[in-house]
């Protein structure tokens, strides 16, 4: 197998893994609120005062597990592991101008995200009343975070496998972004613990 070969079933792996971090998310997110939904219309079908306690109960009891948590990383995950144990090594053409104005692109839809990722948590501790405050499970605060640093990942992983020389530096600049969507559910849940602390 000649390299041009073995560089194009590399770049093939490695979009299969970003797909895997783009939508193994959404698909579960999706599907935990489908089941949430029937819990909740299975729970109200005899009283339909029982909202808020059906609710709740639904959210304690159907919640993503660990693996589903870590099941969008895997496909990233193993790539890099093998990319490792047969030291692979491809480097892109990233000087050309449509390359440049591509990744800037997705920088910014990236910021976007992460963006999106910072607000959700944040918005759900500041928007509710104090006694609707109580019904908020710590894990909804990770939810959109989870899935927002999911998606930045894609194009790091793209930057790790294909850019070894580190010359996408815009690609770069987005670890610093997702560190900061990982710190906002933790504030969000600081606020959370001091609103209910101080009845506020």
């Amino acid at each position: 197998m000649n390299t041009q070969v073995k560089q194009r079933l590399f770049i093939t792996f490695v979009a299969l893994a970003m797909l895997g971090l783009l939508a193994i998310g959404i698909k579960t997110l999706a599907s935990e609120s489908d089941a949430r939904s029937i819990a909740l219309a299975e729970c109200m079908k005899d009283n339909f005062q029982l909202f808020e306690l059906c609710y709740r109960k639904t959210n304690q009891e159907i919640s993503p597990s660990f693996f589903n948590y870590i099941s969008p990383f895997l496909p990233a995950t193993l790539l890099l592991w093998v990319s490792w144990l047969f030291k692979l090594s491809f480097q892109l053409e990233v000087d050309d101008r449509q390359s440049k104005s591509i990744r800037k692109v997705v920088f910014y839809i990236g910021c976007f995200v992460a963006a999106l990722g910072c607000f959700f948590p944040l918005y759900i501790v500041l928007e509710k009343t104090l006694d609707r405050l109580a019904s908020v499970l710590i894990y909804q605060l990770f939810l959109m975070p989870w899935l927002a640093v999911s998606w930045l990942c894609a194009p790091l992983l793209f930057q790790r496998l294909l850019d070894p020389e580190n010359r996408m530096v815009e690609f770069i600049k987005l670890k610093k972004v997702a560190l900061v969507v990982l710190v906002a559910p933790l504030v969000a849940t600081v606020l959370m613990t001091l609103r209910q602390a101080l009845s506020i």
